[in-house]
């Protein structure tokens, strides 16, 4: 088979990253996958289009009212991407947000595509996650009149119906999305209840996230330190990835326990290494880092990896260090759900009580070397079952086969 894959970047992100690896397990099944995305072909694009692309990109952050959620409006979209959609023989969309592709255009995906949901932009208004009940509530009953409490929202109104309208010539597509969670959420809104939407997992090379501290060393790190793990794309900046939750807690933590030296935390995915106190604790900060060897590393340097996010579509950072037979501490909600079992193979908080999730640390903290050695190797064979390149290649393979049977795609 011959998939084009499109997408905004195949660069940076969490969606980009399990977009690339998608890619990465067709050719490695024997299929030709090509990407075409918005960030690598710029040089490509026509005046015009890099023109209106910036005007609608600015557009969409001045709606970031909620700094919790990004805001996209795909009004304009890429005629670059729009000629690649048209003569692809069978898509895989992947994040298409920034302009990369008009609401307008999405008919020219029917009959050919998988399209994979990172976030809940497809099913929503201009909003990418819907932090509230009252935001989702209008993603199920639909964009109202009544619904609208502000004048800023008519526009989120307007590209809902426009998306409602233009959702009707959109046909016989599979979308995928990454958890159960994200499923559910789908299958309840207006936009897609009646679509068919599948769980396929991001993938994990389980040969490459596995037990290893070769990689990657860390000089301030002894061997019975109780190392703290926490990392995310733009590090502390990024609200989402829930950081301040994180450091509330680790006050608390750090008010319960004396052997702080015995304690390091570590963070990854910011702008800058340096090195500082937290609560009397030592922190690392490691920048971001490029090589998943060296992060798989990192986790396997970690006595635990904390993901405190408010909202995750799968749990990336959850299930690489899980396969790196690293526990995870997380809040038990979205997406980490399908990843995280409670006091198996790590600890999940109720959501979103910073007391919980001290209590979390000091679960772990109180276990032995080999009670941690234990639930990472639960970890590690919940990630093989469940989201191993070998697991995930022979589905993704099964539903492209699907489409084409069914859409005569030769």
């Amino acid at each position: 088979m011959k998939i084009t894959f499109i997408g905004f970047t195949n660069i940076r992100g969490g969606a980009a990253k399990a977009a690339v690896r998608f890619q990465k397990l067709l050719e490695n099944s024997g299929h030709k996958a090509l990407f075409y995305s918005i960030e690598n072909n710029e040089k490509k694009l026509p005046f015009f289009s890099k023109i209106t692309h910036r005007f609608f990109w600015v557009l969409s952050h001045l709606l970031q009212y909620n700094l919790k959620s990004k805001h996209s409006l795909n009004i304009f979209g890429s005629r670059y991407i729009k000629n690649k959609v048209i003569n692809a023989e069978l898509l895989h969309v992947h994040w298409i947000n920034n302009e990369t592709l008009s609401i307008r255009d999405f008919k020219y995906l029917s009959g050919k595509s998988v399209i994979t949901l990172h976030d809940e932009w497809f099913y929503s208004a201009t909003e990418h996650y819907n932090n509230t009940d009252d935001c989702y509530k209008q993603v199920v009953e639909g964009y109202n009149k009544q619904s609208i409490l502000q004048g800023r929202e008519c526009l989120s109104r307007f590209i809902w119906k426009h998306k409602k309208k233009h959702y009707q010539g959109l046909n016989n597509v599979i979308f995928t999305v990454p958890s159960s969670w994200l499923k559910g959420r789908a299958q309840q809104s207006a936009l897609l209840r009646d679509r068919d939407i599948r769980v396929l997992p991001n993938p994990i090379d389980i040969n490459v996230f596995k037990h290893d501290t070769s990689n990657f060393n860390i000089d301030d790190l002894k061997h019975d330190d109780f190392v703290i793990t926490f990392g995310a794309v733009d590090g502390s900046a990024n609200l989402v990835k829930g950081f301040d939750l994180l450091l509330s807690a680790l006050e608390l933590f750090a008010a319960s326990v004396d052997l702080k030296r015995k304690i390091k935390i570590v963070t990854f995915g910011g702008k800058y290494q340096h090195k500082s106190s937290v609560f009397g604790i030592q922190s690392i900060e490691l920048g971001h880092i490029y090589s998943e060897a060296a992060l798989a590393s990192i986790y396997s340097l970690s006595s635990i990896v904390i993901v405190p996010s408010r909202l995750e579509s799968f749990g990336q950072v959850a299930a690489e260090s899980l396969s790196c037979e690293t526990p995870v501490l997380a809040f038990n909600c979205t997406g980490l759900t399908d990843v995280i079992i409670h006091k198996k193979n790590g600890y999940l908080a109720n959501p979103f009580e910073i007391e919980s999730l001290a209590e979390g640390i000091n679960w772990f903290y109180q276990l032995t070397n080999v009670q941690l050695a234990e639930l990472g190797k639960v970890g590690r064979a919940h990630v093989t079952d469940r989201f191993s390149n070998e697991i995930i290649s022979k589905q993704l393979v099964a539903i492209y086969k699907e489409l084409s049977s069914e859409n005569n795609i030769v």
